[in-house]
């Protein structure tokens, strides 16, 4: 058969620069796929984070943002570093190995140890989580702090007590009748703090007279966030 120099429809469409272009970009998805397959599949060392607070973040080496749970990682040292606004950021050196888990439980505190951060209302959550990894009796920290121990303890007393002892009911009056003294104390929500006390005050302003009424019920007033009202 005699060739007339005409080209296949197959070979036409081939020959287009658009098409090529796609088949190239196409392989190269292609290829950086099946790499990213074979590369989680080379991760086979297990990390597993279990901090406090529960929204602290956690980097490797300086890159990522991992939180509490278990990530596949690959072989090899790192450098994990524990950091939330606030408080006072740890780090720790470690080998992980082909098969094995590694575990991290650390927890974080302000400046000389304080840990106010657990007091307020809204990182309750985080409290919780402290008090499961440091407890006493129960201390399973990486780096073996146990300055949170007799913190939880004072806590959760206070907790019982606010629970269980308020309201606080307190009257004086005079030869008449006549109201002198009338204070009630309960629990309240509308503080920054978990632990939150009202003080409704009516014919005082003595709010020493408040503090000896909580110590009379085992209450260490330190511990409490106190709104009083004076009517």
């Amino acid at each position: 058969m005699q060739n007339d120099g005409s080209v296949s429809p197959a070979r036409a469409f081939l020959r287009n620069k658009w098409v090529r272009l796609i088949l190239i970009i196409d392989s190269i998805i292609v290829i950086a796929v099946i790499g990213i397959i074979i590369w989680n599949a080379t991760k086979t060392a297990t990390i597993n984070f279990s901090v406090a607070p529960i929204d602290a973040k956690i980097q490797l080496n300086g890159q990522g943002e991992y939180y509490n749970g278990s990530y596949k990682l690959h072989p090899g040292n790192y450098t994990v570093s524990i950091s939330h606004d606030g408080l006072v950021t740890k780090t720790f050196d470690l080998e992980l190995k082909s098969g094995y888990d590694t575990t991290i439980t650390a927890f974080l505190t302000g400046e000389n140890n304080n840990l106010e951060f657990y007091t307020l209302k809204d990182n309750f959550d985080s409290f919780q989580k402290l008090a499961q990894i440091a407890g006493k009796g129960n201390n399973s920290t990486t780096d073996q702090d146990t300055s949170a121990e007799s913190f939880i303890q004072n806590f959760q007393q206070a907790y019982a007590l606010w629970q269980s002892e308020l309201p606080i009911r307190y009257a004086v009056h005079g030869e008449y009748g006549y109201l002198v003294k009338d204070v009630t104390i309960r629990a309240s929500y509308d503080c920054t703090l978990y632990l939150c006390i009202e003080a409704l005050m009516r014919g005082t302003e003595d709010k020493n007279l408040i503090s000896s009424l909580l110590e009379e019920k085992g209450f260490n007033v330190e511990e409490y966030e106190i709104k009083y009202k004076i009517y």
